[in-house]
């Protein structure tokens, strides 16, 4: 059986062959990848996804994107990025290469000032792929300041909803496929925990931590 790094190195994968993606694969990376892209077979494709990892101070970032923008970023070592990715390949109907694109080399780019604490906002552009309910929620995420945070509740209720939508809100603040470019970081519990993220509540306290000390600057 392949693992993740053998078939990333393999360059040339698949697009995914299942309308649904049981349980029984998400550990099985060679379930979700079944067969290698021949060079002849990508070449009939019109457009595909490019896959790259870039390193942060807080971990490696697993970054995809199309000829038109970025399709997705997060931590390489979160145990929901098979199930992602192949989720995305699917709903995109496109095979996986490794490379960059012009998204790619601008989002390392903007990574690189944003970690730097030079810079606050990204440009590069972005596709939303969720429900018209989770992209409202995310566009939510980015009227939270640098260097500021907001609540789940409080995020509800600027959204519109009411406050029995929290839950709700909550699950589609953790389905962001583009972390950090849409700040789900900087939303915490009503009384001042934390709270959840998928990339892990250390990466969430140095987000904050970070963008805390350079809004000052």
């Amino acid at each position: 059986m392949l693992t993740w790094q053998e078939i990333y190195e393999d360059k040339l994968l698949n697009t995914l062959p299942m309308k649904t993606i049981p349980d029984a694969l998400v550990n099985s990376i060679h379930g979700i990848f079944p067969e290698v892209w021949s060079l002849n077979k990508l070449a009939s494709c019109d457009s595909y996804l490019t896959a790259t990892q870039m390193t942060t101070p807080i971990g490696a970032m697993t970054a995809i994107a199309d000829d038109t923008g970025l399709h997705f970023l997060a931590f390489s070592d979160s145990k929901a990025l098979p199930r992602e990715i192949a989720k995305l390949r699917y709903k995109t109907k496109k095979p996986l290469v490794q490379g960059r694109t012009a998204s790619l080399l601008l989002l390392e780019k903007e990574l690189n000032s944003y970690f730097a604490g030079k810079s606050t906002t990204f440009t590069v552009p972005v596709h939303l792929g969720g429900s018209a309910f989770q992209k409202k929620v995310w566009q939510g995420l980015l009227q939270v300041p640098y260097g500021k945070t907001s609540s789940y509740l409080d995020q509800t209720l600027f959204l519109g909803y009411d406050r029995h939508k929290v839950r709700a809100v909550g699950n589609a603040n953790g389905a962001n496929q583009l972390t950090i470019l849409f700040p789900c970081h900087r939303i915490i519990n009503h009384n001042g925990a934390l709270g959840g993220y998928g990339g892990g509540l250390h990466r969430k306290k140095w987000l904050l931590l970070h963008e805390k000390k350079h809004s000052n600057t």
